[in-house]
Parts: structure tokens; sequence; C-alpha cells
């Protein structure tokens, strides 16, 4: 595409949608005078969006060896009006745009970005932080030059030191660090920027500040202590020890984890009195579903009696097996209450879900095997290696209930492995968001030993919570299913073979000496380079593929709970 086509891309360029007008802007350096001249327009657009396409437009033209000088010299023009544009945005494109120009060439423009600067920008203070780089002592001189005395400077200069945090100023942040006067989370963020430094100086400041700063920063410069003594500080002589820093203890959430659930669908089977003998042909079964709900709004004590898979092979005395998911004493889906003003006025606030138990395991009459629950209680069951013909089971409440008690019996047949249905099959899948949430929090797949949903969970991958206003249902479909497919930008997994032989794989969490990682049992372990024989980049995830442990119905309940904690409150 040369010059010929240069009257039809800027006629494209004057379109009204800021789509087509973005689109032909990368084209404009290569159509002549006049996409030139309707480049220095757009540099002035009234779209901010628009004119930092500009500004990247041009940057890119400037780096290709054969730009003309007026490509050039309209550059240098755009870059200085840049700097001092209205937007931030525009400015911070400018600001990104200094980082390998040396600091002799570019310390007006760097200024003019500083100035612009309003304190509380934190996208605005990592793109003048980039075009400091390499540069950052000079910069930083710069910049305070006016205002020497750090417990002067305002939230602007505060914020520059902690993005800049040259070996120079330690001193400065430590006497911030150090200073009552100042908000504890200032305070914080001046011993982050210390901790930052590879130097002596600054792990001298850091062992002041927990030895006799204020009480409430001792033990957070403790923390960072004893962590950058294990790499950039592990060589540094000091005149003492850091002290012990607390074990960090992890904020309870405002709930208890509720780990009732509902099977989706309906029952194959209901009683509607407190006992029943059960004979049911579950052939194709996956997964079985033994519920006691009551009408009461209090628990009541039920029973299993002998409940016992048949298949074309052997008997199977349930009470032998593990279930895969039970509760038991949650609250009873009984008579609603009646309303009034105060309990509505409860149900304006977050829920306090209920406590539950594990059903227990005893006997009946004549040592007959039983389970025992307090209604509402559902037991699930993995069934599908079995490959059951029929279930019987006498289902009976305590003596004392008196028709309280009805039974019911709900089996997934939906396919699983290589069978489980499409993405796009899964909205005619009967799901359930309370079954999904029971299956995440489930040992037997694990999810919560490493994601977190609002909450609740482990930390070794990425927080889940907010996961489904990103990802589509097919999405995370295929997310599940196929976790090596594409693994999150952070939680890539790395192995690590020492000259033991031994071979440990987790997440990166630190790439200095010693490399740290964490297994996904969350384990960590601190490895020293020079112990190290080759480092590995993983192609695989450290989530297991699930199609083998999930049923396609599973599934759509696993997807319909992280959908649910999407557009649950923050709090909830």
């Amino acid at each position: 595409m040369g010059e010929e086509a240069g009257p039809e891309i800027v006629a494209a360029s004057r379109s009204h949608q800021p789509f087509f007008v973005a689109r032909t802007t990368w084209l404009l350096p290569n159509c002549g005078q006049e996409g030139i001249d309707r480049l220095t327009e757009l540099l002035d657009h009234k779209n901010p969006q628009i004119r930092v396409v500009a500004l990247r437009s041009l940057r890119r033209a400037i780096a290709q060896p054969d730009t003309s000088d007026r490509v050039r010299n309209l550059w240098l023009q755009a870059q200085q009006q840049a700097c001092v544009d209205s937007s931030a945005a525009v400015r911070r494109e400018a600001a990104i745009s200094l980082r390998d120009i040396p600091f002799q060439e570019c310390h007006k423009l760097l200024q003019k970005i500083a100035d612009g600067f309003d304190g509380w920008d934190r996208w605005y203070l990592e793109a003048l932080g980039i075009a400091c780089e390499g540069k950052e002592q000079e910069s930083f001189d710069l910049f305070v030059v006016n205002s020497e005395d750090p417990l002067l400077w305002d939230n602007r200069l505060s914020g520059i030191a902690w993005r800049l945090h040259p070996d120079s100023a330690v001193e400065q942040l430590k006497t911030r660090a150090l200073d009552i006067t100042l908000p504890l989370a200032d305070r914080k963020k001046m011993v982050d920027a210390i901790a930052f430094n590879s130097n002596t100086q600054a792990a001298a400041a850091m062992l002041e500040i927990a030895q006799r700063g204020p009480q409430d920063i001792r033990n957070y410069a403790a923390w960072w202590g004893q962590h950058r003594l294990q790499n950039d500080w592990k060589n540094v002589q000091l005149s003492d020890v850091f002290p012990e820093p607390p074990p960090i203890e992890k904020p309870l959430p405002n709930t208890r984890l509720d780990k009732s659930f509902t099977p989706p669908g309906d029952p194959i089977y209901k009683s509607d009195h407190g006992k029943a003998s059960i004979d049911l042909d579950i052939r194709g079964a996956k997964r079985i579903y033994l519920v006691a709900d009551s009408t009461n709004t209090k628990s009541s004590d039920a029973f299993w009696i002998a409940p016992v898979l048949t298949s074309a092979e052997s008997n199977v005395d349930l009470t032998q097996i593990p279930w895969t998911m039970a509760f038991s004493g949650g609250t009873p889906s009984g008579p609603p209450p009646v309303p009034n003003r105060a309990s509505a006025a409860r149900r304006k606030k977050p829920p306090r879900p209920p406590l539950t138990v594990s059903p227990g395991l005893t006997t009946w009459g004549n040592g007959q095997s039983a389970i025992r629950v307090a209604a509402r209680s559902v037991i699930a069951y993995d069934v599908s290696a079995l490959k059951p013909l029929r279930l019987q089971v006498t289902a009976l409440e305590e003596a004392a209930v008196k028709g309280q008690i009805f039974f019911s019996i709900f089996v997934d047949t939906s396919n699983t492995g290589k069978e489980i249905l499409p993405a796009r099959s899964l909205p005619d899948v009967p799901g359930s968001a309370s079954l999904g949430r029971a299956i995440f929090h489930a040992n037997h797949i694990g999810c919560a030993k490493c994601h977190i949903v609002n909450g609740y969970g482990g930390e070794i991958g990425p927080d889940l919570s907010q996961i489904a206003r990103k990802h589509s249902a097919i999405a995370l479909h295929e997310d599940i299913l196929k976790p090596h497919a594409a693994i999150a930008a952070g939680f890539e997994t790395m192995t690590v073979l020492t000259d033991k032989g031994t071979a440990i794989s987790g997440l990166q969490v630190s790439a200095g000496d010693p490399i740290v990682l964490k297994d996904a049992l969350g384990k960590v372990h601190s490895i020293n380079r020079k112990n190290t024989d080759t480092i590995v980049p993983s192609k695989n995830s450290l989530m297991p593929e699930l199609a083998n442990l999930l049923t396609t119905e599973e599934l759509s309940s696993l997807i319909q709970f992280l959908q649910s904690a999407a557009n649950q409150p923050p709090d909830m």
C-alpha cells in the first residue's frame, strides 16, 4: 500500500465512526503529504483517544529506517505538545515514549510530565516511572530540587519517590517512614520503596524501622527485612538481626461458607410421608443424590437404612464407600416465615449462611447399616464406575418427628469425560449454582485449594470471583476442561531441575536468588541458584483437566456458580 491509496485512506479517516478513524490513522504516515497533514489535524482531535492513536502511529513510523524527515519532525513536535496535553491519557503516552531517551536530551519533557501528575493517578505514575527507567537518580533529583525536606512532600512527590526509589533517596524515605504524624498507608509506601533497593543502606534503614520505628509499622518492616534477606540482602552485613514478624492472619470473611446445595432438575423419586421403602431403576446414573427435607422450620433427624446399589457384577453398600459431597443440618425448606416489618428489615442485610455438619454412619434394628442425617440434608455419590442397575433403600424419620420429613432422590445421567456436551449445548443442561458452589469447595475436585471465590479458597491460582464478568460461559467451559490451552499471565508453571536430580514444579513467586516456587499444594520451595541445573517453563497448567471428574450437569452447575458469584456484592 503506497501513496496512491492516500486519498481513500484520508477520506476514511474523516469518518464519524471513531473505530474507522483509529484504524486509518495507523496508515496515514505512509500516505504522502496529504496523510501527514491529516495526521497533524488528528493530533489536535477533540477525542483524546484519537490523539493517543495518532501519537502511536507516529511513534511506530519513526522506528522505520526509511521514514522521511517530515515525519520525524512532526513526531518531535507532537511529542512536545503531548507532554502538556490536557488529557492525562495523552501525557501518559508521551511519557512512555521517553523511556529510551538519555536524560540530558529529555529532562525538560520529563519535568513537564512530572508537573502534570496530580498525585493520585496510579496509571500516570506508572507511565512516569517507565519514562525514567535507567535514569531514576537524575530524574528524582530534578523533581525534588525545590523540596528537599521529605516531611514537606505532598502526595505527588511522595508518589514519585515511591515509584523511582533511587539509592540516594533511602534516608528521605526512612524519614517519612519514621514520622508518626503521617498516615500509616503513606509510611508503608515508604517502607515498600526502601525494600526495593538492594544496597546496604536500604537494609540498615529497614532494620532501624523494624527495631525503633512506630509500633504500627515495625512488624511490616520486619517482614520485609526477613523476606529480602532471602535474596538481594542475603550478603549484607548488619549490626543486628531483624525481629521475627508475627504470622500473617487472614481477616475472617463477613459470612460463613454455606456448604448446602440443591441438585438440579427434578427428583426421580419423592415421598409424601416420613417412611418409604424405595426400589428404583437407575441405569445410566453417574451421580445419585439422597435428599432428606423437612416441613418444619427446625432440623429433624432421619435415616437412610441399608442403602444398596445393584449392578451386573455385585451389590454395593453405600455406607461402605465415600460420598463425594454431603451436608446435614441445613436450613429446612419448610413453610416460609410470615412476612412482617421486622423480618423484612432483616432480609435487607447480607444473609448469614447456616453451619452444617457431615452425615453420620450408624446401625439400625438388627444391625443394618444406616446413615443418620438432620434434615435438610443432601448426600452425593459418584457411581459412574459402578454402572448401577437399581437402588434399594429404606428412608425413615425419627419416631418423635411424626410426618415432618420427606425424602427424594435425584439422578444425574449426563455425560462425562470425552462425551461431555460442547459448550453451545450447556444452556439446555440443568444446573444449580448451589451445587456448583459445593463442587468448587469439594475435596475430590479441589478448585478451592488453589482459587478464591468471594473470600473463600486458596491463593495459588487466580481469584475467580469476577471471572464470569470477563469470560463467557463458552470460554469458562473451555477454561475448565482445557486448562493448558490458555494459562493466565503471571500463573505460568516453571520446573526447576536441581543438581541432585530433583524436579520441582510450581508457580514462580520469585526469579531472583533463591528461586521461589509455590507448588499445587501451596507449599513454597526456595532453591538457591547455585544448586539448580535447569530451569524450564512448562506448557502445562498446575490445574488438572476436569473432564473425567465432572458430568455435563456438574460442569453447567460450576459455571452457574461462577456467574452468580460475579454478581454478588464484594462483601457477600
